[in-house]
C-alpha cells in the first residue's frame, strides 16, 4: 500500500512530512479502539509513503484511517494499492563540471536535451559534489526510466 499525495508526481513528500505522515499513522494505530493493523514495515520511497500491511484488514484499516489523520497538516492524501503504486527507479547520476550549478540547473539540461523526458517528476534523494562533479541520486518516474 502506498499512503501519498492526490496530485502525486506533481506533488510529492519531503523527509520532514513523511516523518510527521508516519507519526501520525503510529498514533492512529494507537488511539484507535480495537484491532487496527499489523504493518511488516513503513518505508520512505519518492514523496511517498509504503506501507507494508500484513492481512487484507490492515490494508483496510489503512485506506479509511489516511483520509483523516489526526494531527495531519500537509498535502491531501490518497491510498493505492500494489498495481496502482506508481513506479519508480532509483538512480545516481554525475554530471561533470557541473558543482558551481543548481540540481535544477542540471536537471533542465537534461530534460531540454531530451524531447519527451519530463524531469520535473524526479526527486531528488541525496546530492553531493566532489572536485567539479555533481553526484545526484534520485527517484524517476517509471516512464523516463523506460525512456
Amino acid at each position: 500500500m502506498a499512503v501519498l499525495p492526490c496530485n502525486y508526481q506533481a506533488e510529492a513528500l519531503g523527509s520532514k512530512q513523511l516523518t510527521a505522515l508516519q507519526d501520525c499513522l503510529v498514533n492512529a494505530l494507537c488511539t484507535d479502539k480495537g484491532y487496527t493493523g499489523a504493518f511488516n514495515g513503513i518505508f520512505f520511497k519518492g514523496g511517498m509513503l509504503l506501507v507494508d500491511c500484513q492481512e487484507e484488514t490492515s490494508a483496510t484499516w489503512l485506506m479509511e484511517i489516511a483520509l483523516r489523520l489526526e494531527g495531519w497538516k500537509g498535502l491531501a492524501l490518497c491510498v493505492r494499492r500494489g498495481g496502482e503504486i506508481p513506479q519508480l527507479h532509483n538512480m545516481v547520476v554525475f554530471f561533470p563540471r557541473s558543482a558551481d550549478k543548481t540540481h535544477e540547473f542540471v536537471l533542465n539540461l537534461v530534460g531540454n536535451q531530451n524531447n519527451g523526458l519530463s524531469t520535473s517528476a524526479w526527486k531528488v534523494v541525496a546530492g553531493s559534489v566532489e572536485g567539479s562533479v555533481w553526484n545526484l541520486n534520485m527517484s524517476i518516474d517509471d516512464e523516463s526510466y523506460k525512456y
